[in-house]
């Protein structure tokens, strides 16, 4: 009879996903090309999309956040 073992913590396998969303984004042609140009020995371009998506989203909030302000007459 096979011999199963019970443990206090179940066990883990792999590693907890770090990117759960997924975008799938058209690109006007030749714009993967010049990226590519631009990668650092080692740098992946998905990190570079990654890291523009983020500085975007970052402006936008702070413009956002400035106009409120102007709108308000809050400093």
């Amino acid at each position: 009879m096979t011999e199963y073992h019970i443990h206090d913590t179940p066990a883990r396998v792999g590693r907890k996903k770090q990117w759960t969303e997924r975008i799938q984004l058209p690109l006007a042609e030749g714009t993967t090309a010049k990226i590519d140009s631009l990668l650092e020995k080692g740098e992946v371009r998905l990190d570079v999309v990654r890291e523009a998506i983020d500085r975007e989203i970052v402006r936008r909030q702070r413009d956002r956040k400035r106009l409120k302000e102007d709108d308000t007459g809050a400093k």
